[in-house]
């Protein structure tokens, strides 16, 4: 029978958890939030993805090749998956953040269909069909596993320009079941932050 994905709520905790639940709704297996980065074991959990995915409109070839002018985010030295509020230069990020959780939580429940529609800027859209988009994330599940969970108040923002357009690129860190990818969504650097003009993912290193 095939498991679905259910969000959990965890009350005071802004961590976003999901349990995998058989069709009659009795729980097979439940995942506590991660701390990530803090144990060799935890290390050698990290997913090695075959591919990485890169969805990207005609002016961003891909989010690595976009060299950062300026960076803010909640990690400290020792801990890249750290929460916290935020800081008064980043309220104005609010919402990139809200699209990037809000487009985790699509990809946990496999609803492909209305990323592709409400949260990719036409552009992108012009450039792969749903049918595409829906198989490389499914390809993305089948390589990493389903999404466990992830820290909604986790944030990372790198302004930077590709061909002379201005970006903004939203990280998250998220465990899956075999281990941390590192999805940045790239937004057009237009203070709207409305849809998304790039996806990309790797494993997450130090």
């Amino acid at each position: 029978m095939r498991p679905l994905l259910r969000r959990l709520r965890l009350g005071s905790t802004s961590t976003a958890r999901f349990e995998i639940v058989s069709r009659s709704g009795n729980s097979s297996r439940s995942h506590a939030p991660c701390n990530v980065l803090t144990s060799r074991r935890e290390s050698e959990m990290r997913v090695r993805v075959p591919t990485t995915l890169t969805v990207v409109a005609l002016l961003f070839l891909t989010g690595c090749q976009i060299e950062p002018t300026s960076s803010i985010r909640s990690e400290t030295i020792k801990d890249a998956n750290v929460e916290e509020p935020l800081t008064s230069s980043a309220k104005k990020y609010q919402r990139a953040l809200e699209v990037s959780n809000q487009v985790i939580d699509r990809i946990a429940a496999r609803d492909y269909q209305r990323i592709y529609q409400e949260n990719l800027e036409t552009t992108l859209r012009a450039q792969i069909s749903q049918q595409e988009f829906a198989g490389m994330l499914q390809k993305l599940e089948r390589d990493a596993g389903p999404i466990v969970t992830y820290k909604r108040m986790q944030w990372a923002f790198d302004r930077g320009s590709n061909n002379g357009e201005d970006i903004l690129t939203s990280t998250k860190i998220v465990q899956h079941q075999k281990g941390l990818l590192r999805y940045r969504f790239v937004f057009r650097d237009d203070g709207k932050y409305a849809s998304l003009a790039g996806v990309h993912y790797d494993s997450q290193k130090n």
